[in-house]
C-alpha cells in the first residue's frame, strides 16, 4: 500500500492539486473550479489521467481558476461522499464566485411529483426566476464554496473537450478576493460589507437568507397550487372520457365494425 502511494506521488504532475477536507477552503475560495473525483484503480481514470494532468498544468498557479482532483480512496473520501460520487471518474464544476458565504437557493430544481412538471415547467422556471431577481443582493447562479454546490460535467473526456469547456466557462469573476474584476458599483458594495462588524454582517446575512427562505416557501406554495390544479384538471378529463365511453361510444364503434360492407350487400 505504501509503495502504491509512493508511486502515485512520484508520477503525479508537480502542478497537481489534490483536494481534501483540510485544504478545500484554502484552494477553492473565490475561484471558479473544475474538479475530477477518481479512484487510482479505475481503468477509465487511468486512461483520462494524462489529459487531466495536462489541464491542471495549464491552470497551475491561477488566482481565480482551479483545476484539481480528489482521490476518493484516500484523504479526499469525505468530499466524494459529500458530493455524492457514485462512479469514477466523476467530474464537477463551479462557475460562480460569491459575495456572501451563504446557502444557495436551488433555482432550477423544482420538486414536483409526476407529470405536472412537464406541463407547468415553463411557468415554474419563470416564476422562480422572478422571485430570485426580486431578492436584493442575489444573482441567478448563487453559489458558495461548499462542495455540495458543484454541478455535474457532462462533456467529453479528452483534453480538447476539457480545454474548450474550461476556456469558455472557467472565467475569473468578481469576488472579495478578486476586486480588480469588479465594476465600481460592486467594489463599493463589497467595501461597504467589509467595513461592517462581524455582528452586523451576520445580521445582514441572516436577513437576506430569511428572504431566500421566504421566497422558497412562497415558491413551494405556488407549485402546490399548480399541482392541485393539474390534479383537478386530470380528474375532470378522466371523468369526461369515462362519461363519453359510458354513453355508448364503444358500442357504436362495435356496431359500425360489424355492419357488412357495401360489396357484401350487392
Amino acid at each position: 500500500m505504501k509503495s502504491a502511494l509512493f508511486l502515485a506521488a512520484l508520477f503525479a504532475p508537480a502542478s497537481a492539486i489534490e483536494l481534501t477536507p483540510d485544504n478545500w477552503d484554502a484552494e477553492t475560495s473565490g475561484k471558479t473550479a473544475f474538479i475530477k473525483f477518481f479512484a487510482p484503480w479505475c481503468g477509465h481514470c487511468k486512461k483520462m489521467k494524462p489529459d487531466w494532468d495536462k489541464l491542471m498544468e495549464a491552470y497551475a498557479g491561477s488566482a481565480t481558476q482551479l483545476v484539481a482532483e480528489v482521490d476518493c480512496t484516500a484523504a479526499g473520501k469525505p468530499l466524494c461522499d459529500q458530493v455524492g460520487v457514485r462512479g469514477y471518474p466523476t467530474i464537477k464544476y463551479r462557475f460562480t464566485a460569491i459575495i456572501f458565504k451563504s446557502n444557495t437557493i436551488s433555482l432550477f430544481s423544482p420538486i414536483v411529483q409526476g407529470d405536472p412538471v412537464l406541463f407547468w415547467g415553463g411557468v415554474i422556471v419563470l416564476y422562480r426566476t422572478l422571485i430570485t431577481l426580486s431578492t436584493p443582493h442575489s444573482v441567478i447562479s448563487v453559489s458558495t464554496d461548499s462542495p455540495a454546490d458543484l454541478q455535474d460535467y457532462q462533456g467529453g473526456r479528452d483534453y480538447e473537450s476539457f480545454d474548450k469547456f474550461a476556456k469558455e466557462n472557467l472565467k475569473p469573476m468578481c469576488s472579495p478576493k478578486n476586486l480588480d474584476l469588479c465594476d465600481d458599483a460592486k467594489k463599493a458594495e463589497i467595501t461597504k460589507f467589509q467595513s461592517m462588524s462581524d455582528a452586523d454582517l451576520d445580521k445582514a446575512i441572516a436577513e437576506e437568507e430569511k428572504k431566500l427562505e421566504d421566497a422558497e416557501a412562497e415558491f413551494k406554495a405556488e407549485v402546490q397550487k399548480l399541482q392541485d390544479k393539474y390534479t383537478a384538471l386530470s380528474t375532470e378529463k378522466d371523468e369526461k372520457i369515462a362519461a363519453v365511453k359510458a354513453a355508448g361510444l364503444g358500442l357504436m364503434k362495435a356496431v359500425k365494425a360489424s355492419k357488412p360492407s357495401g360489396n357484401d350487400e350487392l
